[in-house]
Parts: C-alpha cells; sequence; structure tokens
C-alpha cells in the first residue's frame, strides 16, 4: 500500500508542468482555481435582489445572503442566480449586506466571473457571485464601467 503514494508522486512529477492540481489538495473534479478578477471582467448584469431566505429550499443554506436573480432566463450562461458580494478592506470578497435594494429591479455592474476557488459544498462561500462595483435601480441610468 505504501507505493500508491509513490505512484501519485512520480505521476504527478512527471506532469509537473501542467498538473498543478495533484498538489493543490482540490477535491478530484473539482474545477482548477481561478484567481479573481483574472478571467473576469466589468459586465453589467440585470435583476431584481433577493435574499436567500426568500429563495426557500435552493438557497436554504445562505438565508443572509442578498441574490441577483434574473427576472426570466438567465444573468450568465445557464445561471439564473448570482450571490453579491464586495470586497472587503484588504480586497478579499465578502458578503454583501446592503438591504437598500431588497426586492426591486437593479443593474449592477461588477466583476465576473470572480471566484477564487470554485467549490462545490452547501455554503455560501461556494457560491457562484459577482464582485460588485455599483448597483443602480433599474429605471435609473446603467451603470457604465467607463470613467
Amino acid at each position: 500500500m505504501k507505493k500508491l503514494p509513490i505512484l501519485r508522486l512520480t505521476i504527478c512529477a512527471g506532469l509537473l508542468l501542467g498538473a498543478a492540481a495533484c498538489s493543490s489538495g482540490a477535491p478530484q473534479g473539482a474545477p482548477p482555481p481561478t484567481a479573481a478578477g483574472s478571467d473576469g471582467g466589468l459586465v453589467t448584469l440585470r435583476g431584481t435582489i433577493r435574499a436567500g431566505a426568500e429563495l426557500g429550499e435552493i438557497k436554504a443554506y445562505c438565508p443572509e445572503g442578498l441574490y441577483l436573480s434574473a427576472d426570466g432566463g438567465n444573468l450568465v450562461n445557464q445561471t439564473s442566480l448570482l450571490l453579491l458580494r464586495v470586497p472587503d478592506e484588504s480586497g478579499q470578497p465578502r458578503m454583501f449586506t446592503d438591504r437598500q435594494h431588497l426586492g426591486q429591479r437593479v443593474s449592477v455592474l461588477g466583476v465576473y466571473p470572480a471566484q477564487e476557488v470554485f467549490c462545490e459544498a452547501l455554503i455560501c462561500e461556494c457560491e457562484d457571485y459577482i464582485l460588485v462595483e455599483s448597483i443602480t435601480p433599474a429605471d435609473a441610468a446603467p451603470p457604465s464601467s467607463s470613467e
């Protein structure tokens, strides 16, 4: 049985240039981590802000989370809900907590995709999210990424 770790080490060493996942400790089958903003850019998405608690069983594990919900269809790709996050003082994403626009149709300007690490656990930290720069009511002028 002790040969199995050596075999894995040999295989990983042989694939060293393209196999950073061998030593990442990520669960097998998990997508590789993505640096925040490295694949994402500023996007404007429109939908309604809803609390996880009002979304029922599908978001029961994140009742305090605020989500951008597509008004029919999808926001991006096949995603109809995105958790809203904002950068904290150190630039790390934290939960967006401003309930000012709860229940309102809005335009959100932010970075998507913004995940640092993808995971599949049913916890708030693993939710797909948009890193919010600004939120405006949908009837107001849409947010712009140009300054």
